[in-house]
Protein backbone atom coordinates (compact mmCIF):
# COMPACT_ATOMS: atom_id res chain seq x y z
CA UNK A 1 0.00 0.00 0.00
CA UNK A 2 2.85 2.38 0.84
CA UNK A 3 4.40 1.80 -2.59
CA UNK A 4 1.12 2.65 -4.34
CA UNK A 5 0.74 5.75 -2.14
CA UNK A 6 4.29 6.85 -3.02
CA UNK A 7 3.58 6.28 -6.71
CA UNK A 8 0.34 8.25 -6.55
CA UNK A 9 2.11 11.17 -4.86
CA UNK A 10 4.75 11.12 -7.57
CA UNK A 11 7.53 9.38 -5.65
CA UNK A 12 7.31 6.35 -7.93
CA UNK A 13 8.49 7.39 -11.38
CA UNK A 14 8.38 5.61 -14.70
CA UNK A 15 10.34 7.31 -17.44
CA UNK A 16 10.95 10.23 -15.06
CA UNK A 17 7.23 11.20 -14.94
CA UNK A 18 5.28 10.80 -11.66
CA UNK A 19 2.32 8.43 -11.83
CA UNK A 20 -0.22 11.14 -10.94
CA UNK A 21 1.06 13.35 -13.76
CA UNK A 22 1.01 10.46 -16.25
CA UNK A 23 -2.59 9.65 -15.29
CA UNK A 24 -3.50 13.31 -15.70
CA UNK A 25 -1.95 13.44 -19.17
CA UNK A 26 -3.67 10.21 -20.20
CA UNK A 27 -6.97 11.51 -18.81
CA UNK A 28 -6.66 14.67 -20.94
CA UNK A 29 -6.22 12.40 -23.98
CA UNK A 30 -9.32 10.40 -23.04
CA UNK A 31 -11.33 13.61 -22.69
CA UNK A 32 -10.17 14.75 -26.12
CA UNK A 33 -11.47 11.52 -27.67
CA UNK A 34 -14.78 11.74 -25.84
CA UNK A 35 -15.23 15.37 -26.91
CA UNK A 36 -15.04 14.41 -30.59
CA UNK A 37 -18.43 12.77 -30.36
CA UNK A 38 -21.15 15.43 -30.37
CA UNK A 39 -23.56 13.22 -28.42
CA UNK A 40 -20.95 12.82 -25.66
CA UNK A 41 -20.24 16.53 -25.20
CA UNK A 42 -22.34 16.80 -22.03
CA UNK A 43 -20.56 13.91 -20.34
CA UNK A 44 -17.18 15.26 -21.43
CA UNK A 45 -18.01 18.63 -19.84
CA UNK A 46 -19.14 16.90 -16.66
CA UNK A 47 -15.95 14.83 -16.51
CA UNK A 48 -13.85 17.96 -17.03
CA UNK A 49 -15.62 19.67 -14.11
CA UNK A 50 -15.14 16.62 -11.87
CA UNK A 51 -11.61 15.75 -13.01
CA UNK A 52 -9.97 16.62 -9.68
CA UNK A 53 -12.40 14.40 -7.75
CA UNK A 54 -12.13 11.42 -10.10
CA UNK A 55 -8.67 10.42 -8.95
CA UNK A 56 -8.85 11.72 -5.36
CA UNK A 57 -8.55 8.15 -4.07
CA UNK A 58 -4.96 8.07 -5.39
CA UNK A 59 -3.95 10.93 -3.12
CA UNK A 60 -6.08 10.38 -0.02
CA UNK A 61 -5.33 7.31 2.09
CA UNK A 62 -8.47 5.46 3.13
CA UNK A 63 -10.63 6.91 0.35
CA UNK A 64 -12.05 4.11 -1.76
CA UNK A 65 -12.16 4.27 -5.54
CA UNK A 66 -15.82 3.22 -5.76
CA UNK A 67 -19.06 3.86 -3.91
CA UNK A 68 -19.73 0.13 -3.49
CA UNK A 69 -20.01 0.28 0.32
CA UNK A 70 -22.38 3.25 0.18
CA UNK A 71 -24.63 1.50 -2.34
CA UNK A 72 -24.68 -1.65 -0.23
CA UNK A 73 -25.53 0.43 2.84
CA UNK A 74 -28.71 1.85 1.27
CA UNK A 75 -29.76 -1.42 -0.39
CA UNK A 76 -31.96 -2.65 2.52
CA UNK A 77 -33.92 0.63 2.51
CA UNK A 78 -34.41 0.48 -1.27
CA UNK A 79 -35.62 -3.13 -1.08
CA UNK A 80 -38.01 -2.24 1.76
CA UNK A 81 -39.39 0.71 -0.20
CA UNK A 82 -39.99 -1.47 -3.26
CA UNK A 83 -41.55 -4.36 -1.33
CA UNK A 84 -43.90 -2.10 0.64
CA UNK A 85 -44.84 0.09 -2.32
CA UNK A 86 -42.91 3.19 -1.32
CA UNK A 87 -44.07 6.03 0.86
CA UNK A 88 -47.39 7.80 0.52
CA UNK A 89 -45.97 11.30 0.83
CA UNK A 90 -42.66 13.08 0.22
CA UNK A 91 -42.60 13.89 3.95
CA UNK A 92 -42.89 10.17 4.75
CA UNK A 93 -40.03 9.38 2.35
CA UNK A 94 -37.87 12.05 3.98
CA UNK A 95 -38.69 10.80 7.48
CA UNK A 96 -37.83 7.23 6.51
CA UNK A 97 -34.53 8.23 4.91
CA UNK A 98 -33.45 10.31 7.94
CA UNK A 99 -34.43 7.59 10.42
CA UNK A 100 -32.68 4.83 8.46
CA UNK A 101 -29.58 7.01 8.15
CA UNK A 102 -29.48 7.59 11.92
CA UNK A 103 -30.04 3.90 12.70
CA UNK A 104 -27.39 2.75 10.23
CA UNK A 105 -24.83 5.29 11.50
CA UNK A 106 -25.45 4.20 15.08
CA UNK A 107 -25.00 0.55 14.10
CA UNK A 108 -21.73 1.30 12.28
CA UNK A 109 -20.37 3.26 15.25
CA UNK A 110 -21.64 0.74 17.83
CA UNK A 111 -23.80 3.41 19.48
CA UNK A 112 -27.12 2.66 21.18
CA UNK A 113 -29.66 3.70 18.52
CA UNK A 114 -32.61 3.63 20.94
CA UNK A 115 -31.08 6.27 23.23
CA UNK A 116 -30.12 8.49 20.25
CA UNK A 117 -33.65 8.35 18.78
CA UNK A 118 -35.24 8.76 22.23
CA UNK A 119 -33.15 11.88 22.85
CA UNK A 120 -34.36 13.33 19.57
CA UNK A 121 -37.99 12.54 20.30
CA UNK A 122 -37.77 14.08 23.77
CA UNK A 123 -36.01 17.23 22.60
CA UNK A 124 -38.28 20.28 22.99
CA UNK A 125 -36.80 21.86 19.86
CA UNK A 126 -34.99 20.56 16.75
CA UNK A 127 -31.50 19.37 17.50
CA UNK A 128 -28.46 18.66 15.34
CA UNK A 129 -27.00 15.27 16.14
CA UNK A 130 -23.27 14.83 16.49
CA UNK A 131 -22.80 11.49 14.74
CA UNK A 132 -19.14 11.97 13.93
CA UNK A 133 -17.08 8.87 14.60
CA UNK A 134 -15.71 8.73 18.15
CA UNK A 135 -11.95 9.15 18.66
CA UNK A 136 -10.07 5.96 17.94
CA UNK A 137 -12.91 4.59 15.82
CA UNK A 138 -11.65 2.89 12.64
Amino acid sequence: MTERWDQARGNGRAGGIPLGERLGREWVGVLALVSEAIAAEAIANHLRREQDALFAFLYCPGLEATNYRAEQAIRPMVVTRKVWGGNRTPRGAHTQSVLVSILHTCRQQLRPAISVVARLLRSPKPEVLDLTAPDGFP
